[in-house]
């Protein structure tokens, strides 16, 4: 049981949770509305989760990456509604659980040209609640900071998680973000989590030339020592292997 040896290791895991019909039925890559049923569902989901791992899982991650069309769109509105039920599930299990959000997709989120909209903004201050923002159903504000695009050259742990040629510091992006949370939570330092990060030796593009595994742990080792400094915690590396079918080499490459 992966769960026990996580215990017996003294490891402390993180679980994301997701949709269940997202994970094994079809959906619409530009999914936008959520359904009463759709929520009632999903706190169910999580409900039955928590209570059966909450006695291995201290820390739990609603969704994934919301904010692309790479994984699945939901607009800032529905992901605080599904954020809501999510976290109202897992506390009603486990008060003293961490809840962890928006998972989102690169700090892009900051900006409103990739999307219509200016997605941090919206979700840290609705404008026409319900339901409340972020910031009051999470405990942790998870990012994935990945740099982009991943392999090519000039995509060094320095540079923000963005895209060109958007080649701001990383450290600025964060030193921007901050005031943010604070602001919409009212507290100092809100817990700024990178719950995925890591570097690929392959292009996406599959044509340019990607790094190499020298450098990619040249740059996660650069990579970590900047997040530490920054007082980014947890960051969870992704990923240490990924030999897995189907996956393309750009994915491998992580």
């Amino acid at each position: 049981h992966y769960l026990e040896k996580a215990r017996e290791l003294r490891l402390r895991p993180l679980l994301r949770l997701d949709f269940p019909f997202m994970v094994i039925g079809p959906f619409s890559p530009y999914q936008s509305e959520v359904t009463r049923e759709d929520l009632a569902g999903f706190e169910k989901f999580c409900l039955a989760v928590v209570s059966r791992y909450g006695g291995y899982v201290k820390d739990w991650e609603i969704l994934n990456e919301t904010n692309s069309s790479f994984i699945y769109y939901f607009s800032p509105k529905n992901y605080l509604l599904i954020a809501q039920a999510g976290a109202r599930a897992i506390k009603a299990k486990d008060p003293g659980a961490q809840v962890y959000g928006p998972a989102c997709g690169g700090l892009n989120i900051m900006q409103a040209y990739w999307n219509p909209v200016n997605y941090l903004h919206d979700l840290l201050s609705p404008l026409s609640p319900p339901p409340p923002g972020l910031l009051s159903l999470v405990d942790v504000f998870s990012c994935h900071p990945y740099r982009f695009p991943h392999a090519r050259p000039g995509s060094i742990p320095e540079y923000s998680s963005d895209y060109p040629p958007r080649h701001t510091p990383y450290q600025a992006q964060i030193t921007r973000l901050r005031p943010a949370l604070d602001a919409a939570s009212g507290k100092k330092d809100f817990p700024l989590a990178a719950t995925e990060i890591g570097f690929t030796t392959q292009s996406q593009d599959g044509t340019s030339p990607g790094l190499s595994k020298r450098t990619q742990a040249k740059y996660e080792q650069r990579s970590a020592i900047l997040d530490f400094c920054l007082g980014i915690r947890p960051r969870i590396q992704f990923a240490f292997e990924r030999n897995l079918d189907g996956l393309s080499g750009f994915q491998r490459g992580f």
